[in-house]
């Protein structure tokens, strides 16, 4: 993850020289940090060491993250080739102005979902959240602000899992503890 905030802050610094697309790099950069700060707090928010039960789901586990590493690397360079879009560096169009982004962000979100929350006993309304929210920042990609769109998706979905996460540690009598549940 460090590598893409090193990428997407490189490239806005650079963009901003000119100065001459402010506003369109400040949505780009807002987006870009719930993007960033919602893939950090999605993975981190649940102990792996529950699913590592037997040496197939080690396996599993450990291959899937090939998939994360490579997707959140491709959101980084995804956030600085938009930079190029916005500054006229770069010909991408319509849909794919935003997929260069998006695209990663729902791989991640489908990995995600399949190594992380799939195998967990997570509440019945909680668990096709990521699959859905990686449809929709699919389609996010086709908006205005696609990064920013992107963003408020990934942030949405985050602010959701912390609400079904502090009720389901009161609900085991885990509150306060800072448990993940």
């Amino acid at each position: 993850m460090g590598e893409s905030v090193a990428a997407a802050t490189t490239a806005v610094a650079e963009a901003l020289g000119d100065r001459a697309h402010f506003d369109e790099l400040a949505t780009l950069t807002c987006g870009g940090l719930l993007i960033v700060f919602s893939m950090w707090w999605l993975y981190f928010a649940l102990p792996a060491h529950e699913l590592l039960t037997s040496v197939n789901r080690a396996f599993v586990w450990g291959y899937g993250h090939y998939v994360i590493f490579a997707s959140v690397a491709a959101a980084g360079a995804g956030l600085a080739a938009h930079i190029d879009v916005v500054t006229g560096d770069s010909a991408l169009t319509g849909w794919w102005r935003g997929g260069v982004v998006a695209v990663p962000v729902a791989l991640y979100l489908w990995v995600l979902w399949a190594l992380q929350m799939k195998p967990r006993a997570m509440p019945g309304r909680f668990q096709p959240v990521l699959p859905v929210a990686g449809v929709v920042v699919l389609a996010s990609a086709g908006t205005p602000e696609p990064v920013l769109a992107t963003g408020v998706v990934t942030a949405v979905v985050t602010g959701g899992a912390i609400v079904v996460s502090s009720r389901s540690a009161a609900a085991s009598g885990r509150a306060g503890t800072g448990e993940a549940t």
